[in-house]
């Protein structure tokens, strides 16, 4: 798992300069808003994960899944995101100010009001945000929403595509499938893909309009070849690697939907 470190150690500063500038949403006091920001962050992703299960020998080919939602209990997922905007704004515009938000607010989680038709649509999430969001006095607001997509993972040349959908964070597990070691030539049974199904959204906070948008499908491969202890591809990551997997997956999603922003019409 040496494969995060330097990176971990490389954030801890920037996470202790942040952490104290994370607000509640609803609860900033007035005085935070008096300077205008250049932008507000705001990430709905970590309440849940989802744990999607695959079962090559029930069901037809249109469903071989379950699935299963996990709350969280931390805010560590969110803060993940948070993170990764906060250098991603950095490192194109170094001087520039950010406030990173929190939301206290289960109803801003909703998986169904993340579509991006019902993001814009009057009474949506966005309308919601705005009398918390423009509190700030920020002149954007780079807001991190789930995304659905096909089951798209990159667990093998050309990636593994499965009917089905996934969003959010979360887990994919296969405990079926043989898998080859490219490296070593070891064989295993099944794999855990730790994924993060995410949208990225630039939105005009005196307008509360979206800008610009784009979306993101990461995953990671992970088999029981990585622990020689385990047998059960679940097993092949302990609690605080899960975690850590995510986080990555979420910080990568978001440096690729940032990149990848597209002017909303």
């Amino acid at each position: 798992m040496t494969s995060f470190s330097a990176r971990r150690q490389a954030r801890r500063a920037v996470f202790k300069a942040i952490a104290c500038a994370a607000i509640a949403i609803g609860l900033a006091p007035a005085a935070q808003a008096q300077e205008r920001l250049d932008y507000a962050v705001l990430s709905l992703v970590g309440d849940q994960i989802g744990v999607v299960g695959y079962n090559p020998a029930i069901g037809s080919n249109l469903n071989r899944h379950s699935r299963r939602q996990v709350d969280l209990q931390d805010d560590s997922l969110d803060r993940a995101a948070l993170i990764a905007v906060h250098e991603a704004v950095k490192r194109s515009e170094p001087d520039a100010e950010l406030a990173l938000l929190k939301s206290r607010n289960p109803a801003h989680f909703k998986f169904e009001d993340h579509d991006f038709d019902s993001l814009r649509q009057p009474g949506g999430l966005i309308e919601a945000l705005k009398p918390l969001v423009q509190q700030t006095n920020a002149k954007r607001l780079v807001l991190v929403t789930k995304y659905r997509a096909e089951i798209t993972l990159a667990v093998m040349d050309g990636g593994l595509h499965r009917p089905g959908k996934l969003y959010g964070p979360g887990f994919y597990l296969d405990r079926a499938t043989p898998m080859l070691a490219r490296n070593s030539g070891e064989s295993s049974i099944g794999f855990v893909a730790p994924f993060a199904y995410l949208r990225v959204s630039v939105i005009d906070v005196p307008t509360m309009a979206m800008i610009s948008t784009a979306t993101a499908t990461e995953s990671m491969l992970v088999t029981v070849a990585n622990k020689r202890d385990a047998v059960d591809p679940w097993d092949a990551l302990d609690s605080a690697e899960k975690v850590r997997y995510l986080q990555e997956a979420i910080r990568v999603g978001v440096d690729s939907a940032l990149e990848r922003q597209k002017p909303v019409r």
